[in-house]
């Protein structure tokens, strides 16, 4: 019998997420590493990755593990 072709491509899509979702990690890291020990700009590591500054500062900001300084502002107001 042959394999069913809609659980042969979900699979290979299951694959796929999880190789992407491998490289976005990496390529977090190595912006985290660009930033914040090579000094780099964040303007350049925007230029090469293709993403805004702001993202390369909110990725910088999760991975240093940092609060963002408007997440504890949220944070008293609900209090």
């Amino acid at each position: 019998m042959t394999e069913d072709p809609v659980a042969k491509a979900t699979r290979a899509y299951r694959r796929a997420v999880e190789a992407a979702d491998a490289r976005r990690a990496e390529l977090a890291d190595a912006v985290v590493h660009a930033v914040l020990v090579d000094k780099r700009r964040q303007s350049e590591v925007a230029r090469v990755s293709g993403y805004t500054r702001e993202h390369v500062r909110r990725i910088c900001l999760d991975r240093a593990g940092v609060a963002r300084v408007d997440d504890a502002a949220d944070e008293d107001v609900d209090s």
